[in-house]
């Protein structure tokens, strides 16, 4: 069997990765890297959106700008308010007071519902992925190895348990 690889940035499916420095937002550069894929998948509509919004707007959704947050509230607050593209309101590093509406060339890009996966369910995720394309997870990067981490299954020791970084699964 011909083993085929697939490039999941020049296919559309997602951007490419970037880089959120010092600010502790991984939940919405996860947030936004599943809505851009979303995107792509249901409108073939290729779009960089804004993780910055999420990280300055979302203080009311529970979010906590660069001190942490969860996809979950990200989320719930592009389902209420949406988001504009990240040209208009780019990435800076840090909490900064929220600018989105006042921005006016961009459109606001909205999601009408997102699903809860149940805890460690492999089938489940499996399942999501080829039904809905990249999913956020969360992991804990705390245990020793993580940082040296290059490829294969990452299994942490045992002990380490729940999660402090939003990352993006792609297959």
């Amino acid at each position: 069997m011909e083993i085929i690889y697939l490039d999941w940035i020049k296919s559309g499916w997602i951007t490419p990765v970037r880089n959120q420095q010092k600010c502790r937002n991984c939940y919405a550069f996860a947030a936004t890297a599943s809505i851009e894929a979303s995107l792509w998948l249901k409108h073939k509509i290729n779009v960089t959106l804004s993780p910055q919004q999420i990280t300055d707007c979302s203080f009311n959704y529970k979010n906590l700008g660069c001190n942490g947050g969860l996809v979950a509230y990200s989320f719930g607050y592009t389902n209420d308010v949406g988001l504009i593209e990240d040209r208009y309101y780019s990435f800076s590093g840090k909490t900064n007071n929220c600018s989105a509406n006042l921005v006016s060339e961009s459109k606001f890009y909205k999601i009408s519902k997102y699903l809860w996966l149940e805890k460690n369910n492999d089938t489940a995720l499996m399942e999501a992925l080829e039904k809905f394309g990249p999913i956020p997870v969360g992991i804990n990067s705390s245990a020793p190895g993580f940082e040296t981490y290059s490829s294969g299954i990452y299994a942490p020791s045992p002990g380490y348990c729940g999660t402090n970084i939003g990352l993006l699964k792609i297959k």
